[in-house]
């Protein structure tokens, strides 16, 4: 036997047995069967990607910058206070466009979303109007 071969053991291994049986209601088997059936490797094959569940943060840097999006709620952002160096949660909306979920926590803009009550699904188009203050102001209209 070389140097750069593996001598092969025959050592003895026991299994421990493990209690696979488990109680699901007629639903949850057809839920269960039915997403085995779609997770096939030949019906996953035909599917392609179309939104990214990862979430990035979408700023508006130039004045006349604008997003057209369909608004998809509220979530938290988690961000680094600059002064503090504290962790702060906000409220931040949640945006999807060109396949991507984009956050954005500016409170002027989560304002104008809660004040006029965008509900979930609706097509928007964001515009950044100039600096109020510290803040950013934006216009939101409704799309259709």
């Amino acid at each position: 036997m070389s140097k750069n071969e593996v001598k092969p053991t025959q050592e003895s291994t026991e299994v421990a047995s493990v209690n696979t049986d488990v109680q699901v209601s007629q639903s949850e088997a057809q839920e269960l069967s039915t997403m085995l059936e779609s997770a096939s490797a030949e019906n996953l094959a035909k599917l392609n990607p179309i939104v990214s569940l990862s979430q990035e943060y979408y700023e508006f840097l130039a004045v006349g910058d604008k997003l057209s999006c369909v608004f998809a709620g509220y979530t938290t952002a988690t961000f680094k206070d600059v002064v503090t160096g504290e962790m702060k949660e906000k409220r931040a909306a949640r945006l999807v466009s060109n396949g991507k979920i984009y956050l954005n926590s500016g409170y002027m803009l989560v304002d104008v979303l809660v004040k006029s009550n965008v509900t979930k699904g609706t097509p928007i188009l964001i515009e950044y109007v100039g600096k109020v203050g510290n803040g950013k102001k934006y216009s939101v209209d409704l799309l259709g």
